[in-house]
């Protein structure tokens, strides 16, 4: 997929919940919601085994809504640890919604697991849920774009054509584009005000 088909394709989101009204309720809650002029293609599993054979055939998911208790009271836990240990996604936003505290105490679940955010079901409601999915999506845009290249090279830039298509008066100027001065961009770091 080309940078310019990314760039408007939607956010890939993966609900999986063993409650079907879940799915139902949060389809509508983010079915026009956009976030840096994309909308959002929810993904559906009803199990964690589900949720691995979605994780083993798409790419470029940004977030990942999960249930703790499904088919076992840590499936949701224990695909956590897929995601992060077996996959090495660390991209991936992982935000844990559970029906049920008292067998995945938060505390003890976001000090032991990888995960990005914790929400009791009944306490995101849906402009709640719209907040979690944009922040989530944004931490993900930021990750991806602090990503290093390849064996940690800096990013290629075809010096030769950038100097070629350049302006007359810039093309005496060097051609340099590395991780750091994208990162820079990112966070707004190193920008010129006036």
């Amino acid at each position: 997929m080309n940078a310019d088909a990314v760039a408007t394709a939607p956010w890939k989101v993966l609900l999986v919940d063993d409650e079907p009204a879940v799915h139902q309720v949060s389809r509508l809650i983010l079915a026009d919601l956009q976030f840096d002029g994309r909308g959002i293609e929810l993904l559906s599993a009803e199990s964690a085994a589900q949720a691995r054979e979605i994780l083993s055939r798409e790419r470029e998911l940004a977030l990942v809504l999960l249930d703790v208790v499904m088919e076992s009271d840590d499936a949701g836990l224990a695909l956590v640890r897929h995601i992060r240990e077996q996959r090495r996604d660390r991209l991936v936003q992982v935000v844990l919604r559970t029906g049920q505290p008292g067998m995945a105490p938060e505390g003890e679940v976001v000090r032991h697991h990888e995960i990005n955010g914790y929400w009791l079901k009944t306490d995101l409601t849906a402009q709640r849920l719209r907040t979690v999915v944009v922040s989530a999506l944004r931490s993900y845009r930021l990750a991806r774009a602090e990503r290093p290249t390849p064996a940690g090279e800096p990013a290629a830039v075809d010096a030769p054509r950038a100097v070629e298509h350049a302006p007359h008066g810039l093309r005496e100027q060097p051609v340099l584009l590395d991780q750091d001065a994208r990162r820079q961009r990112v966070r707004g770091v190193g920008r010129q005000d006036g």
